[in-house]
């Protein structure tokens, strides 16, 4: 008969083995790719600031905090006018409750589904839950509406208190502060919306109007984006136009912006919609104009975060705000940019613009093989590496630094010419005589 040996194992083994039988991670479920994730700590600590609504909640995130309540009553008030409109151009007439119910049972059938969105949920009642959906989806379409169409704001104190709406949309620019976009849909179906404009415009084009301040010129491309939430839609916005990036050479960094002018590379400010349409051609880098002011600080770092916890996304505003990081090295960067019209400073000093770009990129991970401005990178590249631009870039920084030392320069010129004339003139009244 075969002896069994049964091995009881050490005291820290079982123990091991215990919490791992026990673990969550054993039902672990992979999030859905557009999911809206907590900011991670080592981006966080970096401005914690950025990523904190000022103003007012949107989601189960920063739900309940003291701070924001006041917006609370906005929320109600936005919701009850809704149920107090009465559907253009229809005879049948539906009671508050009645409506209510629609946008209630709209969320609670997308319950499920809603949650997977959310990679840390606060404990919340599903009836809380789906109660915060309707009043923060309400308020977000209402606002946009609002935005959209002059007559519906009735003097709406929102509109009336002067830096409300810019704190509105830095908080509605958060990641952490977002509903799925697919929910925001199913509540613009079962709103009613104002007669004035016929056919009244979709829900992305009534974002787009709110992100970018001007109206749509192709609806039907963006109709077709696929947005994950409000951020995602202003990301997909910015999305520059498709480019080469089939080179596996390009190198990982480019020349400040002082450094260029002295390689001969001229700046210019480029007229574009989008200011990530950044191009290089012959000698000529044309960048479009970008107004920094407060509000643009948490905007560019939830773009980053975002782009850095959903990679799907892609990574066209992460290499904008890698490409800018590496022109600015120094307040000289910031004049030069300044000079050329491609930066437009509402911070204040320079000190403030230069430390504002080279932090953003901090705990930023990229792939400098992969992104859209590789060929602008690699164009540099080879421009200041050809010899004639490189002698051309000594002697300029050598001989043309300062306006005495261009003069020097021109005065020594003129000088051997005067020389080369006097001899050429004494060699010639030889061969005459």
């Amino acid at each position: 008969m075969q002896e069994v040996k049964i091995h009881l194992g050490s005291t820290l083994a079982r123990s091991m083995l215990s919490d791992l039988q026990n673990s969550s991670s054993n039902s672990y479920s992979k999030p859905v790719p557009g999911h809206i994730p907590r900011i991670p700590p080592n981006i966080r600590n970096i401005d914690s600031s950025a990523y904190e609504p000022k103003v007012i909640s949107i989601g189960p995130y920063h739900h309940g905090k003291s701070s924001l309540q006041s917006m609370e009553d906005h929320k109600k008030r936005y919701l009850r006018e809704f149920l107090t409109r009465k559907p253009e151009n229809s005879n049948i007439t539906y009671g508050e409750l009645e409506k209510l119910d629609s946008l209630i049972n709209s969320v609670r059938k997308s319950e499920e589904e809603l949650l997977t969105w959310y990679s840390q949920l606060p404990n919340i009642e599903s009836d809380d839950f789906i109660k915060m959906v309707v009043f923060d989806g309400c308020f977000i379409l209402g606002l946009l509406i609002k935005i959209r169409v002059r007559s519906e704001r009735g003097g709406d104190p929102i509109f009336e208190v002067g830096n409300l709406l810019p704190l509105l949309r830095g908080d509605l620019l958060l990641l952490e502060n977002q509903l799925p976009f697919f929910i925001l849909e199913k509540l613009y179906e079962l709103i009613p919306k104002p007669n004035s404009i016929q056919p009244f415009p979709t829900l992305k084009e009534i974002a787009f109007a709110y992100l970018t301040m001007k109206l749509s010129t192709d609806p039907v491309t963006l109709n077709n984006l696929e947005a994950y939430h409000l951020l995602h839609l202003y990301d997909l916005i910015l999305l520059p136009k498709a480019r080469d990036q089939s080179n596996q050479n390009t190198p990982s960094t480019v020349p400040s912006a002082t450094k260029l002018k002295e390689a001969g590379i001229k700046l210019l400010a480029k007229k574009a919609d989008n200011f990530l349409e950044v191009s290089y051609v012959e000698g000529k880098l044309q960048i479009p104009c970008l107004e920094i002011k407060d509000v643009t600080i948490p905007i560019f770092r939830n773009l980053i975060a975002f782009e850095q916890c959903c990679p799907i996304a892609g990574n066209h505003f992460t290499a904008y705000t890698r490409f800018m990081d590496l022109m600015v090295n120094s307040t000289e960067d910031v004049e030069a940019l300044q000079e050329s019209r491609i930066i437009e400073n509402k911070l204040g000093s320079e000190d403030e613009v230069v430390k504002f770009l080279n932090q953003i990129f901090t705990e930023v991970i990229i792939d400098h093989q992969n992104h859209y401005l590789t060929p602008v990178f690699r164009d540099i590249d080879a421009y200041c590496a050809t010899r004639w631009h490189r002698h051309r870039a000594k002697f300029r920084q050598d001989y043309c630094s300062s306006p005495w030392a261009g003069i020097s320069v021109f005065a020594a010129t003129v000088l051997l010419l005067l020389t080369l004339l006097q001899t050429i003139y004494t060699v010639m009244s030889y061969y005459n005589s």
